[in-house]
């Protein structure tokens, strides 16, 4: 599937925008699309990308000079101004091998209100030969100043099934046990995830606790009924609490809070 089809609609003349924020869920495609839409940047053949030329070949391989990718920094928990200015010196430089630069913003919500007034800076007066790709799953993070100046594409979360997520199934088991000692160690196994794996496990969870009420209120089962009630609740407050990026050991202080 080419995902660079869905831009269509965003530019016209085949003429790129200088900034674009790619929205959406974590299980979207939207780090795909910001990778394909860097190629197409850099691309220098007909229908971008076209995925023949060199620019298209060395985009694929990751090791194109002029796509670069700005990210929180090991053990950081957001994007700094430093990084932003050290960004913004380099836009500044002519590109190395094609016409234009793409630099893609991996997580932009992470950066702090510093970091994103730097970047407006940026955006206010950006160079010509340069376009930014914001990525991130909650755009109402970024400042309103940000996100008028780029534009945005929200994209859908990949449908998954989740029965094949035996994880989710296993953890849901734990959970409905009331066994208080398991539901601990399975809350500090998932304090281990990432943002991206949690956040994709609790979705499923979700979807497998409704499925199973559905068949315990069939059956007259009250008592598994209500438990997957209060699982169903917590999981409903994740879903909140997510959206304003509150961290994963957080969250699952919550399952502890309303589980144990």
């Amino acid at each position: 599937m080419n995902y660079f089809s869905v831009f269509k609609k965003y530019f016209s003349n085949n003429k790129l925008s200088h900034a674009y924020i790619l929205s959406g869920s974590a299980d979207s495609e939207k780090d795909r699309l910001a990778h394909e839409l860097a190629a197409a940047v850099v691309c220098s053949g007909d229908g971008k990308p076209c995925g023949m030329c060199s620019h298209c070949r060395k985009a694929a391989e990751n090791i194109h000079p002029d796509i670069s990718i700005i990210k929180r920094e090991k053990d950081k928990s957001s994007i700094y101004v430093d990084q932003i200015r050290a960004l913004k010196a380099e836009a500044a430089v002519l590109p190395n091998d094609s016409e234009r630069k793409a630099y893609i913003i991996s997580e932009a919500e992470t950066m702090n209100p510093a970091a994103q007034n730097a970047f407006l800076k940026l955006l206010e007066e950006p160079p010509s030969h340069c376009c930014f790709i914001l990525v991130t799953e909650n755009s109402g993070s970024l400042l309103q100043t940000v996100r008028s100046r780029c534009v945005e594409v929200r994209l859908a979360a990949t449908v998954r099934d989740p029965e094949k997520n035996t994880k989710a199934a296993e953890i849901l088991d734990v959970f409905s046990s009331g066994n208080r000692e398991a539901v601990m160690q399975a809350c500090f196994s998932l304090d281990k995830l990432s943002r991206l794996e949690f956040t994709q496990l609790a979705g499923d969870m979700k979807l497998l606790a409704m499925a199973r009420l559905k068949n315990a209120s069939i059956a007259n089962d009250a008592e598994a009924a209500e438990k997957l009630l209060d699982i169903i609740e917590i999981l409903e407050k994740t879903d909140i609490y997510s959206t304003y990026n509150v961290g994963v050991g957080h969250i699952t202080g919550l399952f502890m809070a309303g589980l144990v």
